[in-house]
């Protein structure tokens, strides 16, 4: 039965935003056209219609549920609240990654809005990882924070922006007179380096609950120092120098860093990119249960000490590290003797040759190497789980030649690592950055298929993951959002 109430309240609405788009799109097309040319029109006008439908559908619901009293979500008990919310928080996030300009309508943000109890789920989900991907998200973070303090009890999480690292260095005199420009000069702006370095100030003593924080460094570790000492529960410290190229020094990080031992001393996951480590102080990390280095240039004897520094370390991972005073038939030893490891990732260390040894231990579980390392040179340690491996990353070898030859030498080596690792029970595969080029894709699949069947044969589950490249993943984006933007131009799922 069709309710006229609603349906003339529908076109009163419909008539009112008619009347006012057409006394305002005149001047906007004009702006529009000799501005930014036809294709910002267009953009334009998707963006209002889109901002109509999300209006209308506000309203729609406000009809029905009035202010949401009436719907039977909004009377869940708190916890199954968050752990909705948390599940909206992680599609946003997904939706991110694909790069997706738009905002949907059941977005974290639109949904703290809708009444008193999912405004408090949904708050406590949109600032427990706080991502500031620029200085002025710094500055916005920190007035939000000034109007409402008990927001910052929520924060669990804080990345911020790689001009941070520069802050506690600069002379108060640039501090005053000077902006960040992207290319990393310093240049006159509208954001003034003082406004930064106060957003910044407010914002890391206001966050004291926070247990996991991202910073960039550039110029030593000198933020480190002036920040770290404020934030009391921290557990997981991320650290990531600038992108630079091989023939430029990489900054250099002091790791266990002797002023900072009272701040580390409670760490129980650290991960260190884009920097070169050196000695630091030897005193132990006892808490430090998981250390990821990568793309890090390392020196042998701060190698070697790993296990003084770190004695109860279980998660240890190396991705494309470099060596210093590595000399010509230096033998390199990545894990001691008596390790309580349980995954160990050793993927392209470069500047190494010959056999690299690792020694069982009765805690190992997961094992990551390079494919050019399982082979000849490396032995699988006693009591391992789950072996895992990663092709050379050169997009040419995926063809079905290297394909054939994984396969076969996957083939020979299954007995030995059985009979080294009894409790050998999955192996696993990754390939990266597969595309639809020289039947890549196909080759992987009867790769897959071949395995399969045969490590079924000593107990053993074959796992192949592969992450798409942009070759087959970009088309099928695109049509999404084409057929997304298609149901809106239809008013379809809107209202």
């Amino acid at each position: 039965m069709v309710n006229w109430k609603e349906f003339f309240l529908d076109c009163a609405e419909w008539v009112v935003f008619s009347l006012v788009f057409l006394a305002v799109s005149p001047a906007l097309i004009l702006v529009y056209i000799f501005w930014d040319g036809p294709h910002a029109l267009l953009a334009l006008l998707f963006h209002v219609q889109l901002l109509v439908q999300d209006y209308m559908s506000e309203r729609r619901r406000r009809r029905a549920f009035g202010d949401n009293s009436r719907n039977a979500a909004a009377l869940f008990p708190h916890e199954v609240q968050l752990q909705i919310f948390g599940v909206i928080a992680a599609i946003d996030d997904f939706h991110c990654e694909r790069g997706r300009d738009w905002h949907s309508a059941g977005s974290l943000a639109r949904l703290t809005l809708v009444c008193r109890a999912w405004h408090g789920c949904a708050t406590q989900q949109l600032y427990a990882h706080v991502h500031l991907r620029t200085d002025r998200a710094c500055v916005r973070l920190a007035a939000s924070l000034a109007r409402r303090p008990s927001l910052a009890n929520f924060i669990f999480g804080l990345t911020l922006p790689q001009t941070v690292s520069v802050l506690p260095v600069l002379p108060i005199e640039l501090v005053r007179q000077y902006s960040w420009m992207e290319k990393g000069a310093l240049s006159p702006g509208k954001l003034h380096w003082h406004k930064l370095k106060t957003a910044v100030d407010e914002i890391i003593p206001m966050c004291g609950a926070c247990r996991t924080i991202h910073l960039g460094i550039d110029f030593g570790a000198s933020h480190l120092r002036v920040y770290l000492p404020n934030l009391g529960h921290l557990q997981a410290l991320s650290v990531e120098g600038r992108h630079i190229g091989s023939g430029i020094r990489q900054c250099a990080v002091d790791f266990p860093a002797a002023d900072l031992h009272a701040c580390l001393d409670k760490l129980t996951s650290v991960s260190i990119s884009w920097c070169e480590i050196s000695h630091g102080s030897l005193a132990a990390l006892p808490s430090l249960q998981s250390l990821t280095l990568e793309h890090c240039h390392l020196d042998i004897d701060w190698l070697a000490s790993v296990p003084l520094r770190f004695p109860n370390l279980r998660h240890y991972h190396l991705r494309h590290v470099s060596f210093t005073r590595l000399r010509s038939g230096m033998f390199v030893v990545f894990v001691q003797e008596g390790n309580v490891l349980e995954s160990f990732t050793l993927v392209e260390p470069f500047c190494i040759a010959g056999p690299i040894s690792l020694p069982g231990s009765h805690s190992w579980r997961t094992l990551t190497l390079s494919a050019n390392l399982i082979w000849d040179r490396c032995t699988i340690p006693t009591n391992l789980e789950v072996l895992e491996f990663i092709p050379e990353r050169y997009h040419e070898v995926y063809g079905r030649p290297y394909v054939i030859t994984m396969v076969a030498k996957i083939m020979s080596h299954i007995p030995e690592w059985k009979l080294n690792s009894p409790k050998l029970h999955t192996l696993r595969v990754y390939a990266e950055n597969v595309s639809n080029q020289r039947l890549q894709l196909e080759s992987w699949k009867v790769m897959a298929v071949m395995l399969q069947e045969f490590c079924d044969r000593y107990g053993v589950r074959f796992d192949l993951s592969i992450r798409l490249g942009p070759s087959i993943c970009g088309p099928v984006y695109e049509k999404r959002a084409r057929d997304w933007k298609k149901r809106r131009l239809l008013w379809r799922d809107v209202l």
